[in-house]
């Protein structure tokens, strides 16, 4: 695996731990209607 890749998806995991529950505390009530529709 590439390096930079690596690099580069363990900040994007780092950035979406980071920023997710500001995103889910935004996107609570159309989260749970995603959910219900996927479920």
């Amino acid at each position: 695996m590439n390096a930079y890749l690596w690099v580069g998806v363990q900040g994007v995991v780092a950035l979406s731990l980071l920023f997710a529950p500001i995103f889910l505390r935004r996107t609570h009530v159309n989260y749970g209607i995603f959910q219900k529709n996927i479920l």
